[in-house]
């Protein structure tokens, strides 16, 4: 009971004037808990310097032998999104009033909340508080698009201005306790809260490539990979603060310039003009426009590209199911003007009668004419062998005319008969010309074609592009698709004679049943193709889309094969059986398509998405909208941040 009493005595005292500090008020008593703050506040803060962060800036500066990426965000973006992201953790920041300038961020943060007293209690205050923050920058690849993700470390930290109430009235109190209440409750939270924080610089570079296969029923499609990103190497970054705008620039890539000596002090201004200079040289005269803008070098484009796609071919691999094909065709026959009967066989016989064997005699005639006890003693020429040469030589000589004109004859004799038989093609074209212009005169339609159970395909198939390449000066992917695959068919084909012209030579309807694999050539196809690229547009994408290049192939005349060649259609059928043999030998052109072709089974095109370059979407709690831009040197942007689900 007396701990009770005492503590109550406590807290009325507490409200009690006693001495200076604790009688405090008003204004007077906001500057003593101010000054308590600045005395007993142990924040430990960064040791780096504006000057460090120009040192270190103009250092990474240097060694970019190549500037091909860069963002920029401006001080506006830079407000919004950091009271955003501090009002998560601390309800009471209501909003920054940052200044981006001199390679440093400074400026207040305004605080209206309640905090903790222990015994006293809650109560309210307003408070500014004025900030300094150091910057350090690096690359974040793991999204799409890339980011340059901006570090805070607090330099300092100072209440400027303070408000304090209780109830909605002055509080006059113990200066100590209200001063404590604030490091501990706000002002250290802050610093541990502002040293965590993160401001994502959205680029534009996506460096992905994603397979994706049309949906068709019957089919399933699965890939390789479907997903092949790139890995942004970073040869050298810095960044710049000033004219209230934070702007990266970054080499990706390829070897840094070598700078044996960190540079020490500096000067701003000529740290801020050799950025501008880099810049410049760009072309990005946008990167200073609107909340965010990017730049990525079409160089970068291309590296990052060869990069993706040399990993490899990139290849599907479809399953076919029971894909049904229906067949209905009506069979007309054509004009009998389509039968040409122009003999196409060729009779020219381009042998060579022209004798030109050499008929020189190269034996050697030199020998031995005297020999004594089996040793030569005298060498000559021997004259009977010389004889003989020169008799075998006449011999070949005289034999050439007569050769010749055997070759002569022959060749007449054989064009004679080439000539015969081409006589004797017109004259069989003929006569079947004019039996079918008798049999067409009954009607032209003469049949119908028609599956009485659906053809079905199972099989496999697989495509893989190869050999990609990109010219990143027009933005054209050249590559080569190579197909295979293999299918089996079942089904029933059924033929029915109409009109006159069908039923005068069948007698009834014929069905036969198939079961045969389907004939899939190997397949390579060419690729060449651009990016459709305009202002406003989202993405810089190169789409390569392969709808009709990979197809399974039923020789459908192997049916009529099969037709003409079935006993039981013979003595059902049996003049268009005749007219089915005989189609099997002339000209395709005439006959109906389906007849002479093939049926082809298209499999799901292969579309190859490389998506290049894409205008970021978000950043943090805010969308973002804006155009992509290009010029002859790369392609960015400038874009402009606004509440998530409302206008920009």
């Amino acid at each position: 009971m007396r701990s009770l009493l005492l503590a109550v005595l406590a807290l009325i005292g507490a409200f009690i004037p006693q001495n200076a500090d604790a009688q405090a008020s008003g204004q007077q008593q906001v500057q003593e808990i101010i000054s308590q703050i600045k005395k007993k506040a142990a924040l430990k803060f960064t040791a780096t310097t504006a000057q460090d962060v120009v040192d270190a800036a103009q250092y990474g500066l240097q060694k970019i032998s190549t500037l091909n990426l860069a963002a920029a965000v401006s001080e506006d973006a830079v407000n919004r999104i950091l009271a955003a992201q501090l009002a998560k953790d601390i309800s009471g920041l209501k909003s920054a009033k940052l200044t981006l300038s001199d390679q440093s961020i400074r400026g207040l943060l305004d605080y209206a909340g309640p905090l903790s007293m222990g015994a006293l209690g809650t109560i309210n205050i307003k408070a500014q508080i004025r900030v300094q923050l150091a910057t350090a920058v690096e690359l974040n690849d793991e999204k799409s698009p890339a980011d340059f993700r901006l570090a805070f470390l607090v330099s300092d930290l100072q209440i400027e201005d303070l408000t304090i109430s209780k109830g909605g009235q002055p509080l006059p109190g113990p200066v100590n306790e209200i001063a404590d209440a604030i490091i501990n409750g706000l002002l250290v939270p802050l610093q541990s809260l502002l040293n965590r924080t993160e401001l994502h610089l959205p680029t534009t570079v996506s460096a992905t490539v994603q397979l994706k296969p049309k949906e068709q029923r019957g089919i399933t499609v699965a890939f390789d990979k479907s997903v092949i990103s790139s890995r942004l190497v970073v040869a050298s970054l810095s960044h710049i603060i000033d004219g209230h705008f934070v702007v990266v620039v970054a080499q990706i890539g390829g070897s840094a310039n070598a700078v044996p000596v960190k540079p020490k002090n500096v000067k701003f201004q000529d740290f801020r003009t050799e950025v501008n200079q880099k810049l410049a040289a760009t072309g990005a005269d946008w990167m200073r426009r609107g909340h965010f803008a990017a730049y990525v070098d079409r160089g970068l484009i291309r590296q990052l590209a060869a990069q993706m796609l040399s990993s490899g071919p990139l290849c599907m691999n479809g399953k076919m199911k029971d894909l049904s094909i229906h067949v209905d065709t009506r069979l007309r026959l054509p004009p009998v003007e389509k039968i040409d009967c122009t003999p196409t066989r060729d009779c020219s016989d381009k042998r060579e009668c022209a004798q030109r064997q050499d008929c020189a005699q190269h034996a050697e005639c030199n020998r031995c004419l005297v020999s004594v006890f089996g040793h030569c003693k005298v060498r000559g020429n021997d004259p009977g062998c010389e004889l003989g040469k020169e008799h075998r030589r006449l011999q070949c000589e005289a034999q050439k005319p007569l050769l010749k004109a055997k070759c002569e004859a022959d060749k007449d004799a054989a064009n004679k008969l080439c000539e015969l038989k081409k006589t004797a093609d017109k004259g069989a074209c003929e006569s079947y010309k004019e039996g079918y212009k008798r049999w067409r005169a009954a009607g032209p339609n003469f049949g119908n074609i028609e599956t009485t159970r659906d053809l079905l395909f199972n099989g496999t198939a697989r495509a893989c592009i190869t050999n990609i390449a990109l010219d990143d000066k027009d933005l054209k992917l050249k590559a080569t698709l190579t197909a295979e695959s293999s299918a089996h068919v079942d089904g029933k084909i059924k033929f029915i004679p109409l009109n006159a012209t069908g039923h005068t030579f069948c007698v009834a309807p014929y069905e036969k049943s198939l079961s045969q694999d389907a004939s899939v050539p190997s397949q390579s196809v060419g690729i060449d193709t651009s990016a459709q690229f305009s202002d406003g547009s989202s993405k810089a994408t190169i789409q390569a889309t392969f709808s009709n290049s990979i197809r399974i192939v039923f020789p459908f005349r192997s049916i009529f094969l099969k037709f003409a060649t079935d006993p039981a259609f013979i003595m059902t059928c049996p003049i268009l059986e005749t007219g089915i043999l005989l189609r099997l030998a002339t000209p395709d052109d005439w006959w109906p398509e389906l007849t002479r072709g093939n049926i082809d089974q298209e499999l799901p095109g292969l579309n190859l998405d490389l998506d290049l370059v894409q205008k970021p979407a978000r950043a943090g709690d805010f969308a973002i909208s804006g155009q992509l831009r290009r010029n002859p040197n790369g392609i960015g942007g400038t874009f402009t941040l606004s509440k998530m689900g409302s206008a920009p």
